[in-house]
């Protein structure tokens, strides 16, 4: 176990730091940004003007900065980056998966690839399971401090904020109630909430608005199945304190949100907080099947669904031109 962590962290960090940034999207634009920073004083990094990328958020700005006192080098940035991404998902692998190089694999072949070039929001999403522990600990203050830091990463994590409250409601009725109103609140303001947040408040956030890319019915089916076998296997033990209970009812809101977001541009992006935790739900669904011959065929069935979509998704577009 201990060298497959070692062997895995360090190829998972070298495929990431030592490539062709020109291959994929963005990293190009974020270089010139790095060198912009790289030259500011530090008292100007949060808040000063940045020509060559949209990049409003002053915690993503300092994280930028800090590595540039050791050196200018873009692939250094992306080296210090990469540490810091791969220790925190492999630190909340290890705190809440039954199986750790199962949720190692999942993590390969599901925000892995993306978060290669869409670096600010992958950070802040990082920064949001990496709040759990105070969800589950009913620590506020801690998680409000972990939520402005992922804020101050990516302005799209507001939308993971709701989490510790709906988590803390304890009677499963009133708990239900809520799931159904917000439903229906999304189900009927989803365009006005999407278009006012992407265009009036989050300005910079506006492409994704704009975008003549449409989310199909893919997500949603598969969070979907997610949500099903999650349910069918772990029945009442869905309500357990802990992670169970936080994983069913992000399950739950990622569910809701891609349904009502179905035809709209950035349901996709916006929802990947919730929609991205099954290199944890997967695994955890696993432990709770009793018959091995089952738990493997479950696990290689959604391995093989993972890695096609993978692959074969529209998400692959964007590295297949990627080179090391």
């Amino acid at each position: 176990m201990n060298f497959f962590l070692v062997y895995s962290f360090a190829m998972l960090l070298i495929f990431r730091v030592f490539f062709d940034i020109y291959s994929v999207p963005d990293l190009n634009s974020y270089e010139k940004g790095y060198e912009q920073i790289c030259n500011m004083n530090f008292e100007k990094v949060p808040f000063g003007y940045i020509s060559e990328i949209k990049m409003n958020e002053p915690g993503f700005r300092i994280l930028m900065k800090i590595p540039s006192y050791l050196s200018y080098n873009f692939s250094f940035f992306l080296f210090c980056y990469g540490i810091i991404w791969l220790y925190g998902y492999y630190r909340i692998i290890l705190k809440y998966s039954d199986y750790v190089i199962f949720s190692i694999l999942l993590l390969l072949i599901g925000s892995y690839n993306q978060s290669l070039f869409v670096i600010r929001q992958h950070m802040a999403m990082l920064i949001v399971f990496m709040s759990y522990p105070y969800i589950i600990n009913k620590d506020l203050k801690k998680y409000l401090l972990m939520m402005v830091l992922a804020f101050s990463m990516h302005q799209t994590a507001l939308i993971a904020f709701p989490l510790y409250f709906l988590y803390h409601i304890r009677n499963r009725n009133i708990l239900i109630v809520v799931f159904v109103v917000s439903a229906i609140f999304i189900y009927l303001f989803f365009s006005f909430l999407l278009n006012y947040i992407g265009l009036e408040i989050f300005y910079e956030y506006s492409s994704y608005v704009n975008s003549d890319i449409q989310t199909n019915s893919t997500g949603a089916f598969i969070i979907t199945i997610e949500l099903f076998f999650y349910i069918f296997f772990l029945k009442k033990n869905i309500w357990n304190s802990g992670i169970n209970r936080l994983l069913f009812i992000t399950l739950i809101l990622g569910l809701i949100i891609n349904l009502c977001g179905i035809g709209f541009n950035p349901t996709s992006r916006m929802t990947m907080y919730y929609t991205s935790v099954s290199f944890l739900s997967i695994p955890k669904t696993m432990s709770y099947i009793e018959t091995p011959l089952v738990r493997i065929v479950f696990m290689i069935s959604y391995l093989i669904l993972a890695s096609y979509l993978c692959f074969y998704g529209s998400g692959f577009e964007y590295l297949k031109e990627y080179k090391f």
